[in-house]
């Protein structure tokens, strides 16, 4: 459930609770215990930033991966990543995100802020810089990567390669790409564990 009243315990009502008093409130403590009540709102706050840490990790993997593809097969005719490749990371480096980030515990420092407001967006503006940041650099070395990898690291292009001459070295380059691309987005979801810019240790 989300808890999200302005008034701190609007929306809570003990089981002792009668008629339609008891049948409108939206949380209902079974244990008679006002305990429950921080309990509630400890995770309910802990599943909200939840979300909001998948959304940040999510779209700055997908800001990626659009642009990336988009740019390649405007300036290359072709792009690095197959339907395959796509597929895979949709199915893998996605739910494994979504698992990773979503069952955290909650802390009980989530108590010292104030509530939310019910009209609370998901986004905010720590969140929108982080992903503009970190999109940012991925986009970057990801670009030099496709233009610049087989004369930094002596291996030839996968660029324009007919498919009749592909071989095992033609195929090291877009695979470089493949590989760096996951690489950044488990590193990325470590970074989508902080949600403030004053959040600066990530293991915390």
């Amino acid at each position: 459930f989300f808890f999200q009243a302005e008034d701190g315990i609007r929306d809570f009502c003990l089981s002792r609770g009668l008629g339609d008093v008891y049948k409108r409130q939206g949380i209902i403590l079974l244990d008679d215990n006002f305990n429950s009540i921080v309990t509630s709102i400890k995770w309910g706050r802990n599943i909200f930033d939840s979300v909001r840490k998948f959304v940040q990790f999510q779209l700055t993997a997908n800001v990626v991966a659009l642009f990336l593809s988009f740019f390649s097969a405007v300036m290359l005719k072709e792009t690095p990543f197959n339907s395959i490749q796509m597929l895979w990371l949709n199915l893998i480096i996605d739910s494994m995100a979504s698992l990773a980030l979503a069952t955290e515990p909650a802390q009980n420092e989530l108590l010292n802020r104030p509530p939310y407001k019910r009209s609370e967006h998901i986004m905010t503006r720590d969140m929108v810089t982080n992903i503009s940041i970190q999109a940012l650099y991925q986009i970057v070395m990801l670009v030099i990567m496709l233009y610049y990898a087989d004369d930094l690291m002596g291996i030839p292009s996968s660029s324009g390669a007919i498919i009749e001459q592909w071989d095992e070295k033609l195929g090291r380059h877009y695979t470089l790409v493949f590989h760096a691309f996951v690489l950044m987005q488990i590193f990325n979801e470590v970074n989508a564990r902080k949600l403030s810019l004053e959040e600066l240790n990530i293991f915390k």
